[in-house]
């Protein structure tokens, strides 16, 4: 796809989900303008950034906008899927919620449904896996689970949560909110997390009692959790409008000075400004949401761009890791070089903690599957 091309999807793509979201008015000059090329294209690149559903939201209640038949199905069978897959979680969640109210096990949901709720229609958030948080009963709960169900348990690869499937649904029950296998700040940094659950919001789901982060978890939680999708992988458009869906529902409620220095301890103010860049000027977020904007138009640029451009350099194993340590670090050194100035010593620090750890960044089996009916 051409610079050209390129710039005129998302520029579409970009505007309608400030439709969709944001209540922007129509711009029906520039959307008449797709081509039936054009607006395959932007099925495809809404499809990969998960954000299908939210289009098809745009294109059903603007009746002006004029969609290919075969691209309108696409969406609208994005839709039905995003529909049923949150059904379907929030039927696997009220299950789970029930087996721990038995187990006197309180429970929290990070991402996921949290985050869907703040959506004009939350069923057209995609929901992947279901991440919880239990206050320091993760491995009791997963004994239990284990017992009652025989399901296979594992360590995760990114060391801070174990992995199970419970009717088709990744559960990932986080005994931390960060790796700290690195050392340095990430241990200060999952403590302070740790301390911010306790003011866990309760709340329901089909009348289940649930807890959601507190406001000032989710301004530290999100960000850090989409940088490093950024730095290792990419981020997705559905991320940073997460971000953005939080700020417009929750910024009154966070501890704004507390949190704008811990992105300052943590490396993160950069990262965050540029978000918000992208947010304010591609997005439609009013700027006000954004606590201390300082603009870098020109990493806001980059990180946009590296955004829209995916490659995977991922391998198994050992080497294979080191490998994509490697690639990773060749490719897009600016990205450690945003977080850390010395890009090197973070890359040797990941390297030696890879080598060290190397079993812990590999899934294995806690509780092997033992066919409990």
């Amino acid at each position: 796809m051409s610079k050209l091309l390129k710039d005129k999807i998302f520029g579409a793509l970009f505007h309608m989900l400030d439709v969709g979201l944001n209540n922007a008015g129509l711009d029906t000059i520039r959307i008449s303008a797709l081509s039936d090329e054009d607006w395959d294209s932007l099925f495809s690149v809404a499809n990969h950034h998960e954000v299908a559903p939210l289009i098809s939201d745009v294109i059903s209640n603007n009746t002006t906008i004029t969609v290919p038949i075969d691209v309108r199905l696409k969406f609208l069978g994005m839709q039905e899927i995003a529909e049923q897959s949150y059904q379907h979680h929030l039927m696997v969640l009220t299950e789970l919620l029930d087996f721990f109210k038995v187990h006197d096990i309180p429970t929290m949901v990070i991402k996921g449904v949290s985050l869907a709720l703040y959506y004009p229609v939350p069923s057209h958030r995609k929901c992947g896996d279901i991440d919880i948080y239990q206050f320091g009963l993760q491995s009791y709960s997963d004994q239990q689970i284990y017992r009652s169900y025989g399901l296979t348990i594992k360590q995760s690869i990114v060391g801070h949560h174990t992995n199970y499937y419970y009717k088709d649904i990744s559960i990932e029950n986080h005994y931390q909110f960060i790796t700290t296998y690195y050392g340095g700040k990430t241990l200060e940094l999952n403590e302070l997390l740790e301390k911010e659950a306790n003011e866990a919001i309760q709340s329901e789901i089909n009348d289940h009692v649930i807890f959601f982060p507190s406001p000032t978890l989710n301004a530290i939680f999100l960000p850090y959790h989409m940088a490093g999708h950024f730095r290792e992988e990419r981020v997705t458009l559905r991320q940073i409008l997460d971000w953005m869906m939080f700020l417009k529902n929750e910024y009154g409620n966070v501890e704004w000075k507390f949190v704008h220095e811990v992105y300052k301890n943590n490396n993160l103010l950069g990262f965050v400004n540029a978000i918000n860049g992208i947010l304010i000027h591609h997005l439609g977020m009013l700027r006000e949401l954004a606590f201390l904007y300082e603009e870098n138009i020109q990493l806001e640029q980059r990180i946009l761009s590296d955004m829209m451009n995916v490659s995977d350099n991922s391998m198994p194993g050992l080497l294979g890791g080191l490998r994509h340590e490697w690639v990773q670090y060749i490719t897009s050194g600016w990205k450690y070089r945003l977080f850390n100035k010395n890009g090197c010593v973070e890359l040797l620090k990941k390297v030696m903690a890879f080598m060290i750890h190397h079993d812990h960044f590999v899934a294995k089996e806690l509780y092997p599957s033992s066919n409990v009916s």
